[in-house]
């Protein structure tokens, strides 16, 4: 096995046949050989980068509850609910996988609804200043709902569950 400055240099050259490296020195328990520096960089990757893709999941999330909220008119789009379900069932994968990660939803809801709230702004071409502050009850209520996977979403009252 090389040595562990040259495994650096394999960090920085090619990232997966340095993870097999470690992956080896680690099963042979070759302590000596583990890039300690670079492997715990990624571990700690790790953990953000699923952070990071539950924060970008509740912000589409979001901005597809507020453009059904808001819109009721259009409120039949399947993209729309498709988008919805889908992303409800990522965030669920992802919390499943990482229970700990639940108790940073209402600070990351909190944070992402401002953007989402432009983005539905942009795509609905609705001036920001028209659309809510603060997140409307039903896209909360709805929130919960994709949350907890049982896809008894409240509806605009001109709609139906058969219209899904």
């Amino acid at each position: 096995m090389q040595h562990p400055r040259s495994g650096s240099s394999l960090y920085e050259r090619d990232f997966v046949a340095w993870l097999q490296a470690q992956a080896t020195v680690i099963r042979e328990r070759r302590w000596a050989d583990v890039d300690v520096e670079h492997l715990l960089e990624e571990i700690e990757d790790l953990g953000s980068s699923q952070r990071c893709e539950l924060a970008s999941r509740i912000r589409v999330l979001l901005m597809h509850l507020l453009k059904v909220d808001l819109q009721p008119e259009r409120d039949a789009s399947p993209s729309w609910w498709g988008s919805i379900v889908e992303q409800a069932d990522a965030i669920r994968d992802l919390l499943d996988a990482s229970p700990s990660l639940l108790p940073t939803i209402p600070k990351i809801v909190y944070d992402s609804y401002p953007l989402a709230r432009r983005r539905a702004s942009l795509e609905m071409s609705i001036a920001q200043d028209e659309m809510p502050q603060n997140m409307p009850p039903r896209v909360a209520r709805n929130f919960q709902v994709a949350l907890d996977g049982n896809d008894e979403f409240e509806l605009n009252p001109e709609r139906t569950a058969h219209d899904l």
